[in-house]
């Protein structure tokens, strides 16, 4: 897909909704698998994502209907541990698929995961999945490979695993394998009456992700630094409801364009609660910068400053999350000084610098840090790269900001994440052609 973004004119007060986290519901779907769970997932994103993972678990004999914003996933009658190999690769979620097939039969026919390219340059991009297979290891199962096979065996029954035994510091979590590594320790902490995770990555999916668990009849304590799941004796529901909470980078790729376009934006939201607990490190950023954020029951207000305060951030699992740093790069060059962003989780993350640097913003990189220059959009016109999907995000607001004709090929990634991104910018002005 390519897009042809021309000048525009914003309408200056705004309104859009919200959509539900997409990570979140990859989680409850493979959590539902292991638990053989009845479950309706509520208020899910309607992207490319959500329809790759109903064909792969369809193919193997699983009931997974999309009806307006809800899926109603039973896994009962799945009769296959062979995954769809093409299917599998569009996809970062279907590693959790592995996790929850193999399971579930003890066995998995599965090559690889696909999704956004933001891994090591030495990996080509690729995400990181052998720690999956040691985190298995860690909590009793032996997963021996077979070709495409891999076969789980079961040998003892740890209690506890440590998250730090999977970051690049000892000083601090850091690293690519940390969050999927808390991810699958938890699914695979359904399968035992009781574990114990130390280090945690606690961010939206995971909370998500726990809060399903616990209407799964576990026992859920969370003190931060430690984690701790108990199966409960008592009978599991014949079905649960779980409502999919708010798309953070959704509010953060917004906020973005709020502040870039100078507008007024109202988002309406379905847990502010939460927002504010999980967008904290973000939003107290934000802030210093001169942002303001105004809440009511089920919505956020955000107002840009007049001017965009320089600011230095640390990328880090308990800090910004790594998918809006970006974000905060393009707000960046609006600000009063020059301003430096270190990306601790994943750091080779600065494919968008290249194609901003085409639009004329001024970003450079040494090593996994960046440094940000009061800049602005050249008034050319330019093609650029799509790279991933908050790239791609990031791209289109950075483009209708240039007022000048700009080309973004493989765009395609914008419907991966995102549930009518680009119709949203259309409604309130954006000049967006998609070819």
């Amino acid at each position: 897909m390519k897009l042809i973004i021309t000048p525009s004119e914003l309408e200056k007060t705004v309104t859009i909704k919200i959509n539900g986290y997409k990570h979140s519901m990859v989680q409850i779907i493979a959590a539902s698998i292991i638990l053989n769970q009845r479950t309706y997932i509520h208020n899910i994103p309607l992207v490319d994502d959500t329809f790759v993972m109903q064909n792969i678990l369809r193919k193997i004999g699983c009931i997974f209907e999309i009806i307006d914003k809800t899926i109603l996933i039973d896994p009962n009658n799945i009769y296959s541990f062979n995954l769809d190999d093409e299917m599998c690769k569009k996809i970062h979620g279907s590693m959790y698929l592995f996790i929850a097939v193999g399971l579930r039969f003890g066995r998995i026919h599965y090559k690889e995961s696909g999704g956004c390219q933001i891994g090591s340059e030495q990996d080509r991009g690729k995400r990181p999945f052998s720690h999956l297979v040691d985190v298995l290891d860690e909590l009793g199962f032996s997963c021996a490979q077979k070709c495409d096979d891999y076969v789980f065996t079961s040998q003892k029954s740890p209690k506890t695993i440590d998250i730090k035994k999977y970051s690049d510091s000892e000083k601090q979590l850091e690293g690519a394998l940390i969050s999927s590594a808390t991810k699958a320790s938890i699914l695979i902490g359904c399968t035992l009456n009781e574990i114990e995770i130390l280090n945690p990555y606690l961010k939206n999916d995971v909370l998500d992700l726990l809060d399903y668990i616990a209407k799964s009849g576990y026992l859920i304590t969370n003190s931060g630094k430690r984690l701790h799941i108990m199966k409960k004796n008592a009978s599991k529901p014949s079905e649960i409801h779980f409502y999919l909470s708010d798309c953070v980078s959704e509010i953060i790729s917004y906020t973005a364009l709020s502040i870039m376009q100078n507008i007024s934006l109202t988002l309406r939201v379905n847990n502010i609660r939460r927002i504010k607990k999980v967008l904290k490190p973000e939003i107290s950023a934000l802030k210093r910068m001169g942002v303001i954020y105004k809440y009511s029951h089920n919505t956020v207000v955000i107002i840009p400053p007049q001017e965009v305060k320089k600011i230095n951030l640390k990328i880090l699992h308990t800090t910004i999350q790594s998918d809006h740093h970006p974000f905060f790069a393009l707000i960046l060059t609006k600000g009063t000084g020059v301003s430096t962003i270190t990306e601790y989780v994943w750091k080779n993350r600065f494919r968008y610098i290249t194609e901003l640097n085409k639009l004329g913003y001024i970003i450079k990189r040494v090593l996994n840090k960046i440094y940000i220059y009061p800049s602005q959009a050249f008034c050319g016109d330019v093609k650029v790269d799509g790279c991933d999907t908050r790239a791609t995000a990031l791209l289109i607001i950075a483009a209708i900001s240039t007022q000048a004709n700009i080309e973004i090929e493989n765009a395609d990634h914008i419907t991966r994440g995102y549930e009518n991104f680009i119709e949203n910018l259309k409604n309130i002005g954006a000049n967006i052609e998609v070819r």
